[in-house]
């Protein structure tokens, strides 16, 4: 029988190495940019505006936003800002920048669901209206803050999947490349992230279950449980 697997942790600066070479020179704008951490405070719950039909369909998909529409109370409008309850919170989103200085700008937004007091929601930028396009920019936006902060999560963004913590204080995301797989922890206050040791089997993301506030277990391909304690790396304060 497999032992258990324990989530090792390692804070790390996530860096878009490798992308320069396959598109053209292109970085994300995480590689531009300094990211600017907001304040840190006690998580605020936010009353969100009524839901839009998109939201009554899956509480739990990432939803498209395309330009001038409304998902889950986040605006794209027409001119490429992103705005909360007709407050803008951005005017553009970056998602590449070219060798020559230029930049591309978001034509898509994917939205992951929000968090459980609806402070938050993380943002994938696309380059392209269709799949086509890469979608290698991230963004979280605190709603109670008013904020979108550059983010990252692994090398390529993530799948499109999330878990938070019952006090908005923490994500857990997955990476998978070519067969392996990683968790990825976000502490949603500072917006830092650090990622596992790569996992020795695939995860059955159906069967994450949270074990306490800062823990958690999830079935691997071969049937052994991987289990992850949160505060070894990000210890309370």
């Amino acid at each position: 029988m497999l032992q258990l697997n324990t989530l090792r942790l390692k804070p790390i600066q996530i860096v878009w190495v490798g992308m320069v070479i396959a598109i053209a020179g292109c970085t994300p704008p995480q590689a531009q940019m300094r990211e600017s951490s907001p304040p840190v405070m006690t998580p605020t719950a936010v009353s969100p505006t009524p839901s839009t039909p998109e939201d009554a369909l899956d509480q739990e998909d990432w939803l498209d936003l395309l330009l001038g529409e409304t998902v889950r109370d986040l605006s794209f409008t027409q001119t490429g800002a992103l705005s909360y309850q007709d407050t803008i919170l951005q005017s553009e989103i970056p998602v590449s920048t070219s060798s020559d200085g230029a930049v591309t700008y978001a034509k898509r937004l994917i939205v992951s669901p929000t968090s459980p007091s609806g402070r938050y929601t993380i943002l994938k930028a696309c380059e392209e209206v269709t799949d086509e396009g890469l979608c290698w920019a991230i963004y979280k936006v605190d709603r109670a803050q008013q904020t979108v902060q550059t983010v990252s999560i692994g090398k390529y963004g993530g799948l499109d999947w999330v878990q938070w913590s019952a006090d908005d204080r923490y994500a857990v995301f997955v990476e998978k490349l070519e067969g392996t797989a990683w968790f990825i922890i976000m502490d949603l206050q500072s917006g830092e992230s650090s990622i596992s040791d790569e996992i020795p089997a695939q995860p059955e993301l159906d069967s994450f279950t949270w074990t306490g506030d800062r823990t958690f277990t999830v079935t691997l391909a071969d049937q052994s449980q991987f289990q992850g304690d949160i505060e070894i790396y990000f210890p309370p304060k």
